[in-house]
């Protein structure tokens, strides 16, 4: 319990930084809670009134009281539960909206040779792992704390109205405590399961969509059902374990405990008591009523421990993305180094040396290489020789094992996200679109005129592409283009990184989908640009290599030469 308690502790000061900003809402709740719970303990003096003094003493005099008092605390209690609904929601819009905004901000941001998570297990850690944070913040905070007094304050009533009956009803509050902590952990043990796999799910469901066309191609479409089957399997299994331990917590052992246990013997004694010990029927309703409150309060203190083991696997993942995002933050602060938006750009290797974790061999070893404006370089060599890798160096999107890679003298690894990436464009064979119209997609990232629009499609051979189509620039194409060609697809995106107009323009196989005759005249249009940028190119096919004055040559013995 008291390891929970540290636990608890830790992850509240963690995000103390978001409920500051919601700390006027967290106030008002704090405030609601408090009274609420007052106006809780002040309706059984009514009942004990109306059951002493009304009905056995026949004081009919104190009828207005008990009603006015009655209502009275009926209209608050309703007021109150109002204005907790509405802070409430107004909580969870300053504090986890803006922390989901900070995650994704924080994901958008990272390196983009840090390590990858999926996409099933991003969407988790924004969407379902931020409801867990909600819990957190209110439920193990205002609720916790509340239900703690709560207990306290009953079992203190309890005992002015009866000692014996008291010290029997609080026996059951370490057994209960027990159970909850127990079973708890076991729900949070499943729990942490049937996330990963709901994860593992999303990321295969997304892939499987994405290619179904392959799919069934290759009529995989039993093979994957059988995957399929099997994720649904482990989610079953799983889920049922819970289930049986969420009934076994919240129906078996509370009316074991609170239905046969505490009311049948309450009553009993309580009888005996009236009988022979003077206590008024009135003071025993009110026993068992404040007794009802004390269960509530046990059953919501332990809950709580319950539900936060159950949570811990959730709050431990938001944890660690919620310290990445501050780090993140931090670094990007050391990466301040702009470069001048009228300076040409100049890139070079000092001895750079790259190899993949887990082998031996080098890629490069001491690397040297100089660019500079109105170079059209061509890096050409056999499949899975290094080339691919050498333009992630020069991105950023690999960092060297030993050497630098410099724009303009500065590391690369020193200069802003916006230096670095705003002046390097790349155009891959597989670069992604997005399910929205073709406009949309070439001003994903550079707002453009129509003429400039235009303009940038006529260069990548588009432009004819748009005018046949009934919507024009409006026209649809689909998840990541599917209702565009390979050529076309190639295309677009070759459109949409000219109208960045990047320094630097990397083409790595970005025209392998595209007919030789239109290749020729990308390519025409492209050795335009080469008097104020830098051209990049990859490719293993003879048309793009004709306008290039440089050549990276990888040979099969590792060697790379220069001419």
């Amino acid at each position: 319990m008291f390891k929970l308690m540290r636990k608890r502790i830790s992850l509240l000061k963690q995000f103390l930084p978001v409920m500051v900003k919601a700390k006027k809402y967290y106030f008002i709740l704090s405030l609601c809670a408090v009274i609420g719970t007052a106006l809780v303990y002040v309706n059984p003096e009514f009942y004990k009134l109306f059951i002493n003094n009304i009905i056995i003493g026949k004081d009919i005099g104190l009828i207005p009281v008990v009603l006015g008092g009655y209502l009275l605390v009926y209209i608050l209690s309703t007021g109150l539960g109002y204005i907790q609904f509405v802070v409430r929601n107004k909580f969870s819009n300053v504090s986890l909206f803006s922390l989901k905004c900070k995650i994704l901000n924080s994901i958008l941001h990272r390196p983009i040779n840090s390590d990858k998570l999926n996409a099933g297990e991003l969407k988790m850690r924004i969407e379902d792992d931020l409801g867990h944070l909600n819990l957190l913040i209110e439920d193990q905070t205002i609720d916790y704390v509340l239900s703690a007094i709560r207990i306290i304050l009953s079992v203190v009533l309890l005992y002015l109205i009866n000692v014996y009956l008291a010290t029997y009803a609080i026996v059951i509050i370490p057994i209960t405590i027990l159970f909850e902590n127990i079973v708890g952990k076991k729900k949070g043990k499943y729990n942490n399961i049937i996330r990963d796999n709901q994860q593992k799910t999303n990321s295969w469901l997304q892939k499987i969509i994405y290619g179904w066309r392959t799919v069934k191609s290759l009529n995989l479409q039993e093979t994957k059902m059988q995957e399929y089957q099997k994720y649904l399997d482990v989610y079953c299994e799983n889920n049922r374990k819970w289930m049986n331990l969420w009934v076994l917590s919240n129906r078996v052992f509370p009316r074991l405990k609170d239905e046969f246990l505490m009311k049948i013997l309450l009553y009993f004694f309580g009888g005996l008591l009236i009988a022979h010990q003077g206590l008024s029927i009135g003071s025993l309703l009110v026993f068992i009523t404040y007794y009802e409150m004390l269960r509530a309060s046990i059953n919501s203190f332990a809950s709580k421990d319950s539900q936060l083991l159950e949570s811990l696997p959730y709050l431990e993942r938001l944890s660690e993305e919620y310290e990445a995002s501050k780090l993140n933050n931090r670094t990007n602060k050391t990466k301040c180094h702009e470069l001048p938006s009228n300076n040409d750009l100049d890139i070079r290797l000092n001895n750079v040396s790259f190899k993949y974790e887990n082998t031996d061999s080098w890629l490069f070893k001491n690397f040297n290489l100089h660019i500079a404006k109105g170079d059209i370089i061509a890096f050409s060599g056999k499949s899975g020789i290094g080339k691919s890798t050498l333009v992630r160096l020069i991105s950023g999107t690999e960092l060297p094992n030993e050497g630098v890679v410099t724009l303009n003298g500065i590391d690369i690894n020193d200069l802003s996200t916006k230096a670095l990436y705003g002046n390097i464009g790349v155009v891959m064979q597989d670069s992604i679109l997005f399910n929205t119209t073709i406009n949309e997609n070439l001003q994903y990232s550079q707002k453009a005129s129509e003429q400039e629009i235009f303009e940038a499609c006529r260069k990548a051979c588009f432009l004819d592409d748009i005018n046949d189509m009934p919507n024009g620039l409006n026209t649809d194409i689909g998840e990541n283009g599917m209702m565009l060609s390979g050529g076309q697809k190639q295309r677009l995106v070759l459109a949409r990184q000219l109208l960045r107009n990047s320094k630097v323009l990397v083409l790595d196989e970005a025209t392998g989908s595209v007919d030789p005759y239109t290749e020729t005249k990308i390519f025409e249009a492209i050795k335009k640009l080469a008097s104020t940028h830098i051209i990049i190119i990859i490719s293993h096919r003879p048309t793009p290599l004709t306008i290039c004055n440089r050549f990276v040559n990888f040979d099969e013995s590792g060697k790379i030469s220069i001419s």
